[in-house]
């Protein structure tokens, strides 16, 4: 049987960005996300080159070269009205790409900001105006992969229309998209049905012109469809239950395509993260989707 696609977690950097290979070997990880920073915080420290040569080292070793990302931090806002915002977001964001630079990372995920009550169409030109800035400061630097959202608030990209638009103004080659299975039903693609992961793939295709997200977030959640909530769960104790993650896992357009958890991490930071990862290797080789709790939940 096929191998499953490169799976892992977003794991922390405390005590050294290379811990987290260390915590991605412990776990059997074959991708990984961090921060390389706090995410909620203008300001980090910063990464030695000692440091970063530490995580590519390990990183290599450990075969998680082109399969790890850096999220962006959460303040930034790039489709704001506000310049002084704006301004600290635009140089927040170059500063994360450079990191990813030095760490040898595959690309920085962002969430691609809110409008502010202005119209998506304002917060799209302004959010395409301040990547393509950013993109042409930092020549060199991974990819920038723009989130699906689940469309909370004024948050953009919600929409296959308003991502493919924000594409579609950005240089091809620097960019990519990463897939939220809890973003996506919240946003209203029913990817717990067949027909409606068939809807969502011709959807985003049709909008964006990819054959595939380059990166995808593994996280079960417990709102209702079309909520436009972000909450995430545990794999397989959500609406969207094992059947969904069995479909994702086994979706052939999705086979290279690395795959993080991002679920809640429970006491000891290690044991629901290790669990899932299990239980996902499972539904790729059971292939049917799991247990009849989970196909009770979704039939």
């Amino acid at each position: 049987m096929a191998q499953p696609p490169p799976l892992g977690a977003h794991l922390s950097i405390a005590g050294g960005v290379w811990k987290a290979v260390e915590r991605a070997h412990e776990l059997g990880c074959t991708a990984l996300q961090i921060f390389t920073q706090a995410p909620g915080r203008w300001e980090g420290l910063p990464i030695t080159p000692d440091a970063a040569s530490r995580f590519r080292e390990a990183a290599a070793e450990e075969g998680l070269d082109g399969v790890t990302f850096a999220h962006a931090p959460y303040l930034i806002n790039v489709a704001t009205a506000d310049r002084a915002l704006l301004a600290r977001s635009t140089a927040l964001l170059e500063d994360q790409l450079r990191r990813a630079r030095d760490l040898g990372l595959a690309g920085v995920v962002l969430h691609p900001g809110a409008h502010g009550g202005e119209g998506a169409e304002v917060g799209l030109e302004r959010a395409a105006a301040a990547l393509t800035g950013v993109l042409g400061r930092t020549a060199g630097c991974p990819r920038l992969l723009l989130e699906v959202t689940a469309g909370q608030g004024t948050v953009l990209c919600s929409a296959w229309d308003e991502l493919g638009a924000l594409l579609s103004a950005l240089p091809a080659g620097r960019t990519g998209v990463c897939w939220d299975t809890a973003h996506l039903w919240g946003s209203g693609h029913d990817i717990a049905s067949a027909a409606g992961w068939r809807k969502t793939w011709d959807g985003f295709t049709a909008a964006t012109g990819r054959v595939a997200p380059d990166l995808v977030h593994l996280n079960d959640t417990n709102v209702e469809l079309g909520s436009h909530r972000d909450r995430h769960e545990r794999i397989g104790l959500g609406r969207l239950g094992e059947r969904t993650f069995a479909r994702v896992v086994r979706d052939k357009r999705l086979a290279q395509v690395p795959m993080v958890l991002e679920t809640p991490k429970g006491p000891d930071e290690v044991t629901w993260d290790r669990e899932a990862l299990e239980l996902l290797r499972e539904l790729h080789r059971r292939g049917r989707g799991g247990s009849k709790r989970a196909r009770s939940e979704t039939d």
